[in-house]
């Protein structure tokens, strides 16, 4: 599977570092990145790509700070629309519902998925717990001519209260697989 992870902070990086630990292939683009976000990319072992190669990605997490949240998501919109085979992009940063809407609406115009998800608590490290807490959430989607999904969101955390998700990172990568042509189940756990 691949998973591009934009961008390089700390959350970032840490994201991709255990999504690579767990088997994923980890994509990321560095246009406009500092050399210090270039040497976070590498040390996590995520692949520097251009946007085009970021929008084949199976799925794309949107980890910028919040008010670079909408411009990403404008920023990958032709790249998106360009791709055959559409990703699922999830936008991880804590923006208002009202950015939210916007970036849904942007991500909707390509026929890409799009899922609205959070990220509490620190960033994943080797050996340690990751995020505190995170959201558990269940999207289904529906492909009949636009795109439709309905989200049903239950807490966790890192201690594995909710033992539908225990895995973490793991489960976060192996649950995007469900997709028969017209719908999928997608399951994400960040924690």
């Amino acid at each position: 599977m691949k998973i591009a992870v934009v961008a390089q902070g700390a959350m970032g990086a840490g994201t991709g570092a255990a999504l690579v630990d767990h088997g994923a292939e980890v994509v990321t683009s560095l246009a406009g990145r500092s050399a210090a976000s270039a040497r976070r990319a590498e040390v996590a072992r995520m692949r520097p790509v251009s946007d085009a190669e970021l929008a084949s990605a199976d799925i794309i997490l949107s980890i910028v700070p919040p008010g670079e949240a909408l411009l990403f998501a404008e920023r990958m919109a032709p790249h998106l629309k360009a791709v055959a085979t559409k990703p699922l992009f999830v936008d991880c940063n804590a923006v208002s519902p009202a950015t939210v809407a916007k970036i849904s609406k942007v991500v909707a115009s390509t026929g890409a998925g799009f899922v609205d998800a959070g990220i509490i608590g620190g960033p994943p490290r080797r050996g340690g717990d990751g995020p505190y807490c995170g959201p558990c959430m269940t999207a289904t989607f529906e492909f009949n001519g636009e795109w439709r999904h309905s989200n049903d969101e239950s807490m966790t955390n890192s201690r594995g209260t909710n033992k539908e998700w225990e895995g973490g990172m793991a489960s976060f990568a192996e649950r995007f697989d469900s997709w028969d042509g017209k719908r999928a189940t997608r399951h994400t756990a960040v924690r």
